[in-house]
């Protein structure tokens, strides 16, 4: 009886840690992966593949914007486009950024 008091103990101990590490790497349950983000937020404009160009966004296919650049847009907003600075942390911000950029298809055709 004793084992499993200890065993079960642990369990829920590991269980309850592992989901703070969990939450504290989201930020507040927020997904920190850019494509989860970026379904979440921008495929309405933008599309799943960057090509949809719906209430003048652009085609991120073919945006010549850095990380950094891209980074500015998404905290600041552009045109018709929102802001996420009140939204998204720097984190979520920064992975969004990426995943725009690994749709860019002049980067991947060496361009």
């Amino acid at each position: 009886m004793r084992i499993f008091f200890i065993n079960s103990t642990f369990i829920l101990t590991f269980l309850v840690l592992g989901c703070q590490e969990s939450a504290s790497k989201r930020g507040n349950g927020s997904p920190t992966d850019g494509a989860v983000l970026f379904r979440q937020y921008c495929v309405n404009c933008h599309g799943l593949d960057g090509a949809l160009k719906t209430n003048g966004a652009k085609d991120l296919r073919y945006s010549l914007l850095s990380l950094e650049e891209r980074i500015l847009v998404i905290t600041e907003g552009r045109n018709a486009m929102t802001g996420f600075k009140s939204i998204l942390n720097e984190t979520q911000i920064l992975e969004l950024a990426k995943y725009s950029q690994s749709l860019n298809q002049t980067t991947q055709n060496g361009h």
